[in-house]
């Protein structure tokens, strides 16, 4: 039963983690979209939009984990 039980939670763990990476993915690349529309007005450039995507990323994997685990 050990067996079968580390069997079922390392699917669920790796399927988790899958559906994550590919949705977070998808959420900075679509605000990435969005931040190089501002780019060139003032002083902001692409490393600062690059810089917030990256930063929000976090924020982002924090509020798709519930949908993520439904999936």
């Amino acid at each position: 039963m050990k067996t079968l039980d580390r069997y079922i939670g390392s699917h669920i763990f790796f399927g988790t983690l899958a559906a994550m990476a590919i949705l977070v993915s998808l959420l900075g690349v679509l605000t990435l979209f969005e931040e190089l529309g501002d780019v060139g007005k003032g002083r902001y450039t692409t490393s600062d939009a690059f810089l917030v995507v990256l930063l929000g990323l976090p924020r982002y994997a924090y509020e798709l984990f519930p949908a993520t685990v439904l999936l």
